[in-house]
């Protein structure tokens, strides 16, 4: 499975806008909540193959850990 590469975020019955992982996580969480939410989402990797909600989301833990925009929790 690949890496999340881009964000395909569903504007009509048959049109998607592409937006940068980075730029995704720079939007409000409750708007990145809502699209979720109305399932307008999907996550993709660099060739466009649809990344797993669950796995795109630990995924994007990640990034935004590494970007230091998130505290890394201790292990219990």
């Amino acid at each position: 499975m690949g890496r999340v590469f881009q964000i395909a975020v569903k504007v009509s019955d048959g049109g998607y806008n592409l937006i940068s992982v980075n730029d995704f996580l720079k939007m409000p969480m409750m708007e990145r909540m809502e699209m979720m939410l109305q399932k307008r989402i999907q996550y993709l990797d660099e060739v466009g193959n649809v990344i797993p909600i669950l796995e795109a989301t630990r995924q994007m833990g990640e990034v935004k850990r590494e970007a230091g925009l998130i505290r890394a929790t201790a292990a219990a």
